[in-house]
């Protein structure tokens, strides 16, 4: 086991504490514990309480060397994608997730850890009272995911911890070279034009739905893929600023070296009304595959509000990006 997965070779790990008068040097503890009991702990030095609503023993009787008082976990759960492990003494399950290309979880191991360290041989079959268990503990533990609230909505402390980890404020998308751009003549000024809504983006990687309209070639919006990937179609719902005269559109195309979700089949719907579009398109078109600008072009007509809706991508997938999207202003 590894980086990535719940084999001991992904989960053991040694654990370090310098804290010269307090905590003894040279010592070493056999104590298992694992990361919800960090804020327990932590608590417990500066006597204050953990949230209610988080998990975790403290493990600060440990560290002052009052062994005989440490409280201990009779089962400890790891959930990572579609992995599930459970420890439980000596013994360790897990349900591995689902091999790549296939629908179906592979079944659940256990593991001895006191006799096979290295989880090589399963003895699931031959303790299947301590694997229920375990899994019962499992199916108790797990919490469905739900939607969360951002607290940093601008992002500022993940773009902080980005900057500590890789040196800079943004991914690889800010640092490509020799990108297209959009014609700057007879358009709708970006600063002047607002997102107001979306089917998705893919916050994981940083490729929001606001990236569309900024004006920058380099960043990339791209509908969601982590956890669930969002299909076709993919919307966007630009405001104007203003009610304006337009003629058409440009699309621009992510500017890495990929093509997940460059726009094939895309309709352009306009309204005066944020809420309410026709039902027919204003503009139909079918984007080649390339990294150039490309000009959608139609009749003179008076709007404030724009739906872009793409229903294909170039590659085939269900993926929908985009690097810019402008609106072209009649002469």
């Amino acid at each position: 086991g590894g980086k990535g997965n719940l084999y001991e070779g992904g989960l053991k790990i040694p654990f370090l504490v310098r804290w010269p008068g307090v905590v003894a040097a040279n010592t070493v503890r056999d104590l298992v514990f694992y990361q919800p009991d960090l804020m327990a702990t932590v608590a417990d030095l500066t006597d204050t309480k953990a949230p209610e609503d988080t998990d975790g023993i403290s493990i600060a009787p440990t560290l002052l060397g009052a062994d005989g008082s440490q409280e201990l976990h009779e089962m400890m759960y790891w959930e990572f994608g579609n992995q599930i492990a459970v420890r439980y003494g000596k013994w360790k399950a897990i349900q591995p997730g689902k091999p790549k290309g296939s629908k179906k979880n592979q079944p659940w191991e256990l593991y001895d850890l006191s006799r096979d360290v290295s989880e090589s041989t399963s003895v699931a079959d031959s303790h299947p009272d301590v694997l229920e268990k375990m899994q019962v503990f499992a199916d108790a533990s797990h919490s469905p995911v739900e939607a969360g609230t951002y607290y940093d909505k601008s992002r500022e402390r993940h773009e902080r911890d980005r900057k500590a980890k890789w040196g800079t404020l943004r991914d690889d998308q800010t640092r490509l070279k020799n990108v297209q751009r959009i014609p700057g003549q007879n358009i709708v000024p970006f600063e002047d034009t607002k997102l107001i809504r979306f089917s998705s983006e893919n916050r994981a990687n940083d490729r929001l739905a606001e990236y569309a309209i900024d004006g920058n070639p380099s960043t990339v919006w791209h509908s969601q893929f982590s956890q669930e990937k969002k299909k076709h179609p993919h919307e966007l719902v630009i405001d104007l600023g203003q009610t304006r005269m337009i003629n058409g559109f440009y699309y621009l195309a992510r500017q890495d070296k990929g093509w997940n979700g460059a726009f094939g089949e895309t309709e352009f719907y306009v309204s005066d009304k944020a809420d309410h579009f026709p039902e027919e398109p204003y503009v139909r078109y079918h984007f080649q595959k390339e990294k150039q600008a490309q000009r959608v072009e139609g009749a003179e007509i008076s709007c404030r509000y724009v739906l872009v809706r793409n229903i294909s991508e170039v590659a085939g997938n269900d993926f929908g990006s985009a690097a810019d999207i402008a609106v072209v202003l009649a002469r």
